[in-house]
């Protein structure tokens, strides 16, 4: 420890504050660039939600004949298509009394079964004509910080490294100039 404090001691003015000014900026773009990551998760987050919400309330006329009808296979299949791309895992009908109705995940859901553990599911309200006959139960991939900041760790980290590197050159230089005077 001692023989690095000392070659740090050896090293001069002009390098020391290149290094400072590197490890500012550094530092600077590190929170920066989590911020971004963060606030991306968020947004993300807020148009999965409300696109799901759209995609159900345009289907109020055709999902509502289901329910009343007590059509559970074709409610199932609205479910089905529900859960068809990759932001929706499964999804499920309850009504008011937190029984399954329809359900994609059978081997959990069975009908007629109450449904419980509501606070990992997106709960929809189903609400027609200012009567809820239920609500829509689904189990949606959000993205979390940890999934966003591997995905994007190799560009951030080169991005990030060239803007350090950039700052170094700049602060080198300035420093030279500075100290010249």
């Amino acid at each position: 420890m001692k023989k690095i404090l000392n070659y740090i001691h050896a090293l001069s003015v002009r390098t020391k504050l290149a290094v400072l000014i590197f490890f500012v900026v550094l530092s600077i773009s590190s929170v920066s660039i989590l911020i971004n990551i963060d606030m991306h998760k968020n947004h993300s987050n807020l148009i999965v939600n409300e696109l799901i919400r759209t995609n159900i309330n345009s289907n109020k006329a055709f999902v509502s004949d289901f329910i009343l009808t007590h059509n559970q296979w074709e409610l199932y299949k609205f479910l089905k298509t529900l859960s068809a791309g990759e932001i929706i895992v499964n999804s499920g009908f309850i009504d008011n009394n937190n029984k399954v109705v329809a359900h994609t995940d059978t081997a959990n859901y069975r009908i007629g079964d109450e449904f419980k553990n509501l606070k990992n599911f997106v709960v929809v309200p189903f609400i027609q004509d200012g009567v809820e006959f239920g609500s829509f139960v689904l189990s949606v991939h959000t993205h979390s910080f940890y999934e966003l900041f591997k995905e994007s760790f190799f560009v951030q980290i080169l991005l990030l490294i060239i803007v350090a590197l950039v700052s170094f050159v700049i602060a080198n230089i300035f420093m030279g100039k500075l100290l010249k005077r």
